[in-house]
């Protein structure tokens, strides 16, 4: 995925520079995604406020340019879409692009390979009922997924070695009640929860419950996604990094758009004054993000000696956006 803007890079201006147009590129096609989904479930005007909502309302955002987590949540996405939107899969080319895709939303980042029972379950809904008499397309899905996985670890192996995720261990929490908390801080959290860094998430508490039947499967998909992702980074003493806000539940944003377009389908202005007011308070809190270099950050923690996880990741001093704010104002 990286090898077209490298080279690229080598005849035109850098590498790195053009290495850093692939991320606003998959960020942009998420966005699009995200909108055709929306299209098969609300309104236009509603699908284009939510997608303005995602691009810039939400992380995605400040990641289109600090680079990560962009190629998993875009195929993760895709992959939904693919299997969800458009009901059951019948030709072989698109049952193929099914399955890469789900192969690589596995394996493009090593957190990846926790997203499994969402996959398990798009490949449910694909072949429900209908098991015996398209059991070579199942298989050949299977095969593909497992396949890419498989290939991806493999080379992962030379750069990381039999430690990548043994690494893990030293992070593990020593408690399961530790396990809750860090549950309720993944979302919650002043400093780095999720429906902080992205305030228009907080509807999805509502519109879950709201559209559970009528929109099941899409229901499913979201929660399997966010929940696979909320339930590793919770078994960790820290459950976020030195990256601007919960950047492991980058991935969780799109799929929880979708029920919120969903259970609210025709956009009204008294009625959805809240979701306006939630998109812009989550634009200024992008806007910070986007418009800072994420390191500033370390740079001064560091130079206070403060730089350690628990003040980065606990202490509202060293809160990202707080920062920036006073960053902002000096500027």
């Amino acid at each position: 995925l990286d090898l077209p803007f490298i080279k690229l890079g080598k005849l035109f201006l850098t590498p790195d520079f053009m290495m850093s147009v692939s991320p606003i590129l998959l960020t942009a096609a998420l966005v699009t995604v995200l909108f055709l989904w929306l299209r098969k479930l609300a309104s236009p005007g509603m699908s284009l406020l939510l997608a303005l909502a995602a691009a810039f309302g939400t992380m995605l955002w400040p990641y289109a340019y600090i680079g990560l987590e962009t190629k998993q949540s875009f195929f993760v996405l895709l992959c939904g879409y693919l299997a969800l939107a458009n009901g059951k899969i019948r030709r072989w080319p698109k049952l193929l692009l099914f399955a890469l895709t789900g192969g690589l939303a596995m394996t493009v980042k090593s957190t990846g390979i926790v997203l499994w029972p969402a996959f398990a379950y798009l490949l449910y809904v694909q072949f429900r009922g209908e098991w015996r008499p398209r059991v070579k397309q199942a298989l050949a899905v299977i095969i593909v997924m497992g396949g890419v996985w498989v290939l991806g670890d493999l080379a992962r192996r030379p750069y990381w070695g039999p430690g990548g995720y043994e690494s893990l261990r030293g992070w593990l929490i020593h408690s399961p009640l530790q396990f809750f908390s860090n549950v309720i801080g993944v979302f919650g959290s002043p400093t780095k929860g999720l429906f902080v860094f992205a305030p228009v998430l907080l509807l999805s508490v509502f519109a879950i419950p709201r559209i559970h039947r009528a929109h099941r499967d899409t229901v499913v998909f979201a929660l399997l996604v966010t929940g696979s992702i909320a339930a590793l980074i919770s078994m960790l003493t820290v459950t976020a990094d030195e990256v601007w806000g919960p950047r492991y539940m980058h991935v969780a944003v799109a799929p929880l758009l979708l029920c919120i377009g969903a259970a609210w389908p025709r956009f009204e202005w008294k009625k959805h004054s809240v979701l306006v007011g939630l998109a812009v308070i989550g634009l200024v809190i992008s806007f910070l993000g986007a418009f800072f270099y994420y390191g500033l950050r370390t740079f001064a923690s560091t130079a206070e000696t403060q730089n350690t996880m628990e003040w980065i990741s606990t202490d509202p001093v060293w809160s990202e956006i707080a920062f920036d704010a006073r960053v902002f104002g000096v500027w």
